[in-house]
């Protein structure tokens, strides 16, 4: 929904607290157009529509960059895109109407074009292929493209729905930073046999990439090829030192290692579903493989490997997977996430740690491996010599599911502070005594409410 912004004391501010990132704005008067708490990589439309008299202008904020806004004829409307860098604390203006000249920093690619196909007017370069547009990028240079001494990554529009058969192919490219967006569904499904869909091996100058809107198998079926190949192949150490940030992507390999992360700084994936028997390694060689997973899900088998020193930590997500984590790598779990799926192993050799999260993977801790979970775990646990395994809260749990959202429980300690449940739900103590055995719910929302029977 388009959210209309009104002009305070000559100022409009686009705020993204609220979740809209598309805006109007009446121009009834000279204003100053800013933006206000935008998320990393964060998108944003706005229109500009001239009141009846038109004239007005409109000045944007320091940070707000390549604007080139004519429309300021009475009734007329510019239609702008911005994509805002965190690194710099800046927006790019990265389309518009076809009035407003196209910034020589963004390439369009849309599969379904004709070879007379001009988008908006302006992109004299709009390529079949997304490989096409990359190397449009390395014939322009090695992209370091600068502007006020901030280095302005290249956008690579893509416009869907379309389907893919190539490599994105980022290997021995020399390429510094790169944001794509697809539009309207945009699959990959690599250049066939055991190519990856996405791949970037020995590139040790990549400092950031940016994917949006996209999704990756490895192969037709995802199971000829893996869907990303991301390691710096060198031996030299870490490559992506700002980073890759996923938004809104899928991922499908079932090969081994179907989706590879070696040696990166640091990735982030943020509203991205993996719905297939996936394969997943995250590597933490020569000091990489920290990786944020936020809103996102695994959540049809597979397997889920960290080894060699990764840190991975997952958000309000769900990890619904056969876990292993090596002896050097640590697993953390936060704000309900769902960790492991019933009857599916955890295999803990290093460090795993919940807070606020439910395990439902049978754990298994192995000698040197230790496991510390707050919240509630449904499956079974194991702990063999030289593991260790400590229940961070007062409460672990085994849950019955009821209609009416009502549940039984089991656990050691009180459930009162500590375990939260609707009105009606019972909970059994283990280690309970007379009159301390037996929990009723009585009232409250939380996790309060709770009565020794």
């Amino acid at each position: 929904m388009i959210r209309v912004l009104p002009i305070v004391n000559g100022v409009v501010t686009a705020d993204f607290v609220g979740g809209n990132n598309s805006f109007k704005i009446f121009v009834s008067q000279d204003c100053t157009f800013q933006f206000s708490n935008p998320r990393q990589a964060q998108v944003a439309f706005v229109l500009f529509q001239q009141d009846s008299t038109g004239g007005h202008t409109v000045t944007f904020a320091s940070n707000i960059k390549n604007v080139q806004y004519t429309e300021s004829g009475a009734n007329q409307t510019a239609s702008i895109r911005f994509q805002y860098d965190d690194t710099s604390n800046s927006w790019y203006a990265t389309a518009a109407t076809s009035t407003i000249a196209q910034p020589s920093n963004v390439i369009f690619v849309d599969g379904t074009r004709t070879d007379t196909y001009v988008p908006n007017g302006t992109i004299g370069l709009p390529f079949k292929t997304i490989m096409g547009a990359v190397n449009q990028v390395i014939a322009n240079g090695d992209n370091s493209f600068v502007s006020e001494n901030v280095q302005v990554p290249y956008f690579i529009n893509i416009i869907g729905p379309s389907t893919y058969f190539e490599s994105i192919d980022l290997s021995d490219s020399h390429l510094v930073n790169l944001y794509f967006t697809g539009y309207g569904g945009v699959f990959v499904f690599g250049g066939g046999s055991a190519t990856p869909a996405l791949k970037c091996v020995g590139n040790p100058g990549m400092t950031l990439l940016y994917f949006q809107g996209m999704t990756f198998w490895g192969g037709s079926s995802a199971s000829t090829a893996k869907a990303v190949d991301f390691e710096d192949g060198s031996g030299g150490g870490t490559f992506l030192t700002q980073g890759a940030t996923f938004i809104e992507c899928d991922f499908h390999s079932t090969v081994a290692d179907g989706i590879n992360f070696k040696n990166t700084v640091n990735v982030i994936f943020h509203h991205c579903d993996s719905q297939s028997p996936d394969n997943w390694t995250i590597d933490g060689s020569l000091g990489g493989g920290f990786v944020d997973f936020k809103d996102s899900s695994i959540s049809a088998g597979g397997t889920f490997t960290l080894k060699n020193g990764a840190f991975f930590e997952a958000f309000a997500s769900r990890l619904e997977i056969a876990i292993t984590i090596d002896a050097t790598s640590t697993l953390n779990g936060f704000m309900g996430s769902l960790m492991g799926a019933l009857s599916t192993p955890i295999t803990v050799n290093g460090t795993f740690g919940t807070q606020d999260a439910i395990v439902r993977g049978d754990i298994t801790v192995n000698n040197g491996g230790s496991a510390q979970v707050s919240g509630i775990r449904q499956g079974a646990l194991t702990v063999n010599a030289g593991g260790t395994y400590t229940p961070a809260s007062t409460v672990e749990t085994h849950i019955v599911g009821l209609q009416n959202s009502q549940v039984i429980l089991t656990g050691t300690g009180s459930p009162a502070g500590a375990v939260t449940a609707v009105v009606g739900s019972l909970y059994l103590r283990t280690d309970g005594g007379a009159n301390t055995t037996l929990y009723v719910k009585e009232s409250g929302t939380g996790n309060t409410g709770w009565v020794a029977k």
